[in-house]
């Protein structure tokens, strides 16, 4: 390798010896002209050339050729004449792009000229000052070549569109500078994988609680191809989780990342190298508002939409989309599409960098503190209900309430004893009642019976000591209602019971216990 860069740096040497003669007229044509293959090869292309008075100066080109066959790289040596510039381009063919650099530096004796790869994004930096001292030190200008038709230049044909350049042209995936008119070095950014069609969308999605995902959809294909797989794998080296969805026709593939800070996602996507170069979130922190902006007028500029079938566009909509999904409504875009929240630009129609300012407000009460308390109060509404129902099934039944009838129940007849024909022996007890009056006792001479529900009326006193009946013992007709004490006869008219007046008609029985007793009065004479 020593040997063919040193000879190729002789080859360069005279290169440049007739350059510097061109120089001197004022009149040349020069240009460096690279042009990257997929594979990571490079062809190299350098024109030299003059006006036809000075042609006679590069007519010689054997001991040029004989020093290009030494260097044991493919190379062909064509005439160039056109516009009255007669010269030469000399092309040196299938030069590895990991040695570009020293090819470039070495071989063509080129100062200045830097290649630096980075997980597979390909930058070149060419410092072109002392290239440039040398021209204007010979009076050349750029105002003197345009005048003559005459140029100074660097050209680089890449697979795809550049990440990032300061080109002066850009012609499909050629990009141009105008050495005589630099102010700062050459700059370009690439990927072999570049020829891949840019992300057919790109989403961002920010949350309440300040964070945010990304969602890229790398590409919506009927088949995959090894330029896809090598754009995939930018997104795996960065750490995204890949997923596929099938469509109808086409397959897509996605790129995903949670969980970001909102000013993480910058660097997220710069990182993948791929042309989000300019993509800025920045935060206000007194306004505390956010503000996105990304300038992608060069990639839909350069955007080739040729590979893009119609069937993505049926299930994912307008290629080269990017979509915003806010929290909030935004306080100032200028999205091509707004639906409540979510905002989307089509880059390919846009004649502006994009741009959204918005805010995330702060959180109210977190919802799944809310449904925990839902949730609570509904079990302990639950458990109290249960303990209702348990405890009404274990208490026993309240014993009916027997209907008071309006006419007393009839009394058992009397029977007169040899003992006593006029004094009763004692009735049986009526039944107990809860509301009933109290039991009457059988005999005046007997003590009263106590009642046995808990809402009769207390019992009558004792009588005093026994006594023979007398006539103010008997029945008085015609005296006021209630209580009237008789000889163990049930009582006739009214009976007081929990208080009230209840009014009853005698029995059959008590009309005969009244006409056997000679002492009372016919049953027609009663009040």
């Amino acid at each position: 390798m020593e040997k063919k860069l040193h000879s190729l740096k002789r080859t360069i040497a005279l290169f440049m010896a007739l350059v510097a003669v061109i120089c001197f007229s004022g009149c040349i044509r020069y240009s460096l002209t690279a042009t990257v293959d997929k594979d990571g090869t490079v062809d190299l292309v350098l024109l030299y050339a003059m006006q036809d008075d000075y042609s006679s100066d590069v007519d010689d080109t054997e001991d040029l050729e004989e020093l290009l066959r030494e260097t044991g790289y493919e190379f062909k040596i064509d005439e160039y004449d056109e516009d009255d510039y007669t010269g030469y381009t000399i092309s040196i063919l299938d030069i590895p792009l990991d040695d570009l650099e020293r090819t470039v530096t070495d071989g063509l004796d080129m100062e200045g000229f830097r290649v630096d790869e980075n997980d597979g994004v390909y930058t070149i930096r060419w410092d072109t000052t002392d290239l440039i001292g040398d021209a204007e030190s010979s009076g050349v200008d750029g105002k003197m070549l345009n005048q003559y038709g005459g140029f100074m230049r660097f050209c680089i044909t890449i697979p795809g569109n550049s990440i990032s350049d300061n080109a002066d042209e850009v012609h499909d995936t050629t990009y141009s500078w105008n050495l005589l008119g630099m102010s700062e070095p050459v700059l370009i950014s690439f990927t072999l994988a570049g020829s891949y069609p840019f992300p057919y969308r790109t989403k961002v999605m920010v949350n309440k609680d300040k964070t945010a995902d990304l969602e890229v959809l790398i590409a919506a294909v009927e088949e995959e191809d090894d330029a896809l797989e090598e754009r995939i794998g930018i997104f795996e080296d960065n750490d995204w989780e890949i997923t596929e969805e099938e469509g109808k026709k086409v397959t897509a593939i996605f790129g995903e990342k949670y969980g970001l800070e909102i000013e993480e996602i910058s660097e997220e996507l710069q990182a993948l190298g791929i042309g989000y170069e300019g993509f800025e979130v920045e935060f206000d922190e007194d306004e505390e508002i956010y503000s996105l902006n990304w300038d992608a007028l060069a990639i839909a500029g350069n955007a080739d939409t040729s590979e893009i079938s119609s069937s993505a566009k049926k299930d994912y909509g307008p290629y080269m989309t990017f979509v915003l999904e806010l929290p909030n409504s935004a306080e100032d875009d200028n999205a091509t599409e707004a639906d409540g929240k979510i905002l989307t630009w089509e880059l390919l129609d846009m004649d502006e960098e994009i741009h959204a300012e918005f805010k995330v407000k702060k959180q109210g009460f977190p919802m799944w503190v809310i449904g925990v308390i839902i949730g609570g109060v509904i079990i302990v509404a639950g458990i109290v209900v249960m303990i209702i129902i348990l405890s009404k099934r274990k208490k026993p039944p309240k014993a009916p309430v027997p209907a008071v009838s309006a006419v007393p129940a009839p009394a058992p007849a009397f029977i007169p004893t040899p003992s006593s024909s006029s004094i009763p022996v004692g009735l049986p007890q009526q039944p107990a009642s809860p509301i009933a009056a109290p039991q009457q006792p059988a005999s005046p001479f007997a003590p009263p019976v106590q009642p046995t529900s808990p809402f009769a009326a207390p019992a009558q006193p004792a009588p005093a000591a026994p006594q023979a009946p007398s006539q103010s013992m008997l029945p008085q007709f015609g005296q006021p209602s209630g209580f009237q004490q008789t000889s163990g006869l049930p009582q006739v008219g009214f009976q007081q019971t929990m208080g009230l007046p209840v009014v009853g008609m005698p029995s059959s029985n008590e009309e005969t216990q009244q006409n056997s007793d000679p002492q009372l009065p016919p049953p027609e004479n009663q009040g």
